[in-house]
């Protein structure tokens, strides 16, 4: 929760990129169409971002809530054999998530309260911390090597952040796009 609080509070953490291009079905000439003023643009720029800075807030928190299971399905994926049962690997996931979003705070604040060159190596260290932090835990826990244990947990990691991505796209583009389509 604190993550998300502090979220709340970040100036321009996600940056939007809107440009109009006339579609060749439309009649309007470019000079005559008001979508084309780049002070129409910078409006709507910052309508989108508001929006969804605003929708990642509401919707973030419940999604990752959804999944955190599907992490610790991924865990157990990956570790079948462990001998753990699913409540054990989704304790895990709890844990590795629980972490990292402390990380993710630091990195927020880190963008809240901007100091030259400390703001860019506390967000480097969270990011640095965080994977770092899963693989270890993943050692630790599942008593694997090194090696199966950094293989395991990229191979996860790369799994979840696609599953990730996919949720917070399905987020993102329809608030995006319901913006872009008022007047």
């Amino acid at each position: 929760m604190l993550f998300f609080a502090a979220f709340a509070f970040a100036p321009n953490l996600i940056h939007v990129n809107f440009t109009y291009t006339p579609s060749k079905t439309e009649q309007v000439a470019p000079a005559d169409d008001p979508r084309s003023d780049p002070k129409f643009i910078e409006r709507k720029k910052a309508e989108i971002r508001t929006a969804v800075n605003e929708v990642t807030g509401h919707w973030v928190p419940q999604v990752m809530f959804v999944l955190m299971p599907v992490f610790a399905g991924l865990v157990m994926l990956f570790r079948r054999n462990s001998g753990r049962t699913y409540p054990e690997h989704l304790y895990f996931a709890m844990h590795v998530h629980a972490v990292s979003f402390f990380a993710a705070t630091l990195v927020v604040l880190a963008n809240i309260a901007v100091v030259p060159y400390l703001s860019a190596g506390a967000k480097g260290v969270g990011l640095l911390f965080a994977g770092t932090h899963f693989a270890r835990s993943f050692r630790s826990a599942y008593a694997t090597t090194w090696i199966g244990s950094l293989w395991r947990t990229a191979l996860i990691s790369l799994l979840y952040s696609i599953v990730l991505l996919a949720a917070l796209i399905s987020i993102w583009v329809p608030t995006a796009w319901y913006v872009v389509n008022q007047p």
